[in-house]
């Protein structure tokens, strides 16, 4: 009877319900850190869904198959840039648990950088080198005829997409996660509301068709960029990170420090989302209207990996902040509770 108590004392301080009841903080500022980071996520993919159903009411089939067609090239473009840009984030908090706040300031100068000319390098991937394959893939000519002005206008939103990243992983990497959050919400509404006009062709606006899906893409994105720059440097909230902050500063170990993290981040991307684009080109291989009816379920679809993605960057500003400061067993139960 002794044992048989002991055995169901231990089960009962081991089991599930004691586990949630010893996790339950970490969970709850996880998911407190999380859902903002969740949302600026989703506002990557929304613009795509909202291109998709605003070409596919306005514009037609031929249009839609269009935006698969570039979206399947420009999402392994715009995932190197963002795994790039993601190296940035565990860098800064770290050194925000160390309370190393002229070194983040310094972290963030290189990353803007990086990024500036990362996204110059991806433009001219697409521009040299996706421009010319893209008519060697087998797809409908009138479908590559549509795509080819999309895919250059969505090409040259790849570089202030790359500035908007820089402020962000910043912000996040330091726990401010909600404004950039609100800044993609307000971005994706205009995006909504230009992409109409520029697709219908109001206000005496000739009809623009799937190119002013793209236009819509690149004026949002120049304005987020602009928008998040503000932010970080006139909130009170990033004073003491920019004190010594140097806008035309470049340092080779920090560049490497944070390709080190950001590159293999980017290539673990690529192999990801690349198998979903060659699935849109395949769908384009056997005609116009599947590749668009490809392009509205991977859509959907590709919205729910986004709730994964939010709670990694959550585990990732976490446990960076407590490796800074050497907290290591905060560090474990934070990694548990993600």
């Amino acid at each position: 009877m002794l044992y048989l108590w002991r055995f169901k004392k231990h089960q009962a301080k081991t089991g599930m319900g004691w586990q949630l009841r010893r996790y339950k903080p970490y969970y709850i500022s996880t998911l407190a850190l999380a859902g903002p980071v969740m949302i600026s996520q989703l506002g990557h993919m929304l613009v795509q869904v909202a291109d998709s159903i605003v070409v596919g009411h306005f514009a037609g089939t031929i249009p839609l198959a269009a935006v698969s067609l570039v979206h399947s090239i420009f999402m392994i473009v715009m995932v190197i840039g963002l795994g790039i840009a993601y190296g940035l984030t565990p860098l800064i908090a770290q050194e925000n648990g160390r309370r190393s706040y002229t070194e983040c300031g310094a972290l963030l100068s290189n990353s803007i950088w990086i990024n500036l000319f990362t996204g110059v390098a991806l433009f001219c991937l697409v521009y040299f080198g996706s421009m010319a394959a893209i008519d060697h893939l087998d797809q409908d000519p009138a479908v590559v005829s549509e795509a080819k002005p999309y895919l250059f206008i969505m090409s040259l939103s790849i570089v202030p997409l790359m500035v908007f990243s820089a402020f962000k992983q910043f912000a996040e990497g330091l726990g401010f996660t909600k404004e950039a959050m609100r800044i993609t919400i307000w971005g994706n509404a205009l995006n909504v509301v230009l992409a109409v006009i520029f697709v219908r062709g109001m206000f005496g606006l000739e009809p623009m068709g799937v190119s002013g899906v793209g236009y819509a893409t690149l004026i949002d994105r120049c304005l987020m960029a602009v928008v998040m720059g503000a932010y970080i440097f006139r909130s009170v909230n990033f004073k003491v990170y920019l004190e010594r902050f140097k806008l035309f500063y470049m340092d080779l170990p920090r560049c490497r420090s944070i390709l080190k993290i950001g590159a293999p981040v980017a290539m673990q991307y690529v192999f990801e989302v690349g198998a979903f684009a060659g699935a849109a080109v395949i769908a384009g291989t056997i005609g116009a209207y599947e590749q668009a009816a490809h392009q509205v379920a991977i859509t959907l679809a590709a919205l729910t990996y986004m709730t994964a993605s939010g709670i990694a960057a959550a585990a990732t500003i976490k446990t960076g902040n407590n490796f800074g400061q050497r907290n290591f067993i905060l560090l474990r139960r934070q990694g548990m509770s993600s």
